[in-house]
């Protein structure tokens, strides 16, 4: 098997000779195997071992773990928790998945998902109603800046780097993505600025589709989907950084009544509506409707910390 010997092949993970094919049932001896020396001979493990992140999913939430654990290897050497962390990824690639080649113009399937520090996604088709076949695997870790995005934001942004990786993919298939989130709605709404914006307009020259996430179970869902769950709150006193801003106005006229909203999250992009009511209101009516829209647009990215302020305050 080619994903095999592939896996058996990086030199440092079960310290044997690049040329050398092992078979499943040698891996006994892979445990007296000598560990890295130093940073020179760690560094060289790590970058083999993320070479192998498409076939394993969710690889770099594996691999968390070995990377802190090496951070202190410089200064403390191979330390237990180190051998313990490799041990857990020589594990992961004792039991790699058979990836599935697509057959040409053939419908893919995606799931996305997010951690508290990286972003994944399963790409996979249906030979049949109930069977799923993984194709390939995305998983890279958050900058720090990234970390503080919305859960939508980070779920499209899950979907942007995805067609970036496999754009060969997305060109030659369509792409049904399967999530729980809105996010169709909110890529094709007409008013996205910043990031969003950028995002739906790279995605737009693909022929994605949406589904709702449980509108397909299998063996690759159970294998992957990892439920989002934020950074736990233990620095309180940074948490005015997580803070959303409400901005709204909204105005009575002979002409008309209208409402103007900006968003803006914590990172200072900004998200701006305006919007005509169908019907006459009073200068607080309009108010009223300017909060209430701005609450849906927050609704819709999943802010959980929000300030409002409008011009009676």
């Amino acid at each position: 098997m080619c994903l095999w010997r592939e896996c058996w092949q990086v030199s440092g993970i079960y310290g044997q000779p690049k040329r050398h094919r092992s078979q499943p049932g040698s891996s006994q001896s892979s445990h007296g195997d000598t560990s890295p020396r130093n940073k020179k001979e760690l560094q060289r493990l790590t970058g083999k071992l993320v070479a192998l992140g498409r076939f394993i999913a969710r690889f770099t939430d594996e691999l968390r773990p070995f990377f802190l654990a090496i951070r202190k290897a410089g200064t403390q050497g191979w330390t237990d928790n180190c051998q313990n962390a490799l041990e857990r990824i020589k594990h992961c690639l004792m039991h790699p998945p058979i990836l599935s080649s697509p057959i040409p113009k053939e419908k893919l399937y995606m799931y996305l998902a997010v951690s508290e520090w990286a972003i994944n996604a399963a790409l996979f088709r249906c030979p049949s109603p109930k069977e799923q076949k993984p194709v390939y695997y995305v998983s890279r870790a958050l900058a720090d800046v990234e970390t503080r995005y919305s859960k939508m934001e980070l779920t499209a942004l899950t979907l942007r780097s995805a067609a970036q990786k496999l754009r060969p993919y997305f060109q030659a298939h369509p792409v049904i993505v399967l999530t729980d989130q809105p996010l169709r709605s909110i890529l094709h709404k007409p008013d996205l600025t910043g990031r969003m914006l950028q995002w739906a307009i790279e995605l737009s020259e693909f022929g994605i589709e949406f589904q709702p996430r449980l509108s397909k179970k299998g063996q690759v869902m159970a294998d992957f989907v990892l439920e989002y769950s934020r950074r736990p709150n233990q620095h309180h006193e940074s948490s005015e950084q997580e803070w959303w801003t409400l901005r709204v106005d909204g105005a009575s006229r002979s002409s008309g009544s209208g409402v103007g909203l900006v968003l803006q999250s914590p990172t200072g992009e900004h998200l701006e509506q305006a919007i005509r009511l169908g019907f006459s209101a009073s200068n607080n009516e309009a108010e009223y409707e300017a909060i209430l829209s701005g609450l849906d647009l927050a609704l819709a990215l999943s802010v959980s910390k929000l300030r409002i302020y409008s011009d009676s305050n």
